[in-house]
């Protein structure tokens, strides 16, 4: 999901990865991709959730406001549907 504020991975989203304890996320701007996938603790730039996020189903990818942006600018949607592919949740818009 996208609002202004941040960008956020759905708990459906999440455990179709199987809830890993680290995970990365790439966003491919030229080919409208963003690309969660499980990655280890010593990966630069890996997300951890915490306990407390996946309780409240609140795992953010981003809150950096010119990322949010950029992804606006070439329209992204609120809510994009992921599929998974060897390991690794795509979400194409």
């Amino acid at each position: 999901m996208t609002t202004n504020s941040y960008i956020k991975l759905s708990m459906p989203a999440y455990r179709k990865l199987k809830g890993p304890e680290y995970f990365k996320v790439g966003i491919d701007i030229n080919n409208k991709v963003i690309c969660v996938a499980p990655a280890i603790a010593t990966e630069p730039y890996v997300i951890k959730p915490t306990a407390v996020q996946i309780k409240k189903n609140t795992i953010y990818i981003s809150k950096s406001r010119s990322v949010i942006r950029k992804l606006q600018e070439i329209g992204i949607p609120k809510i994009v549907e992921g599929k998974l592919v060897d390991d690794e949740l795509l979400f194409k818009f």
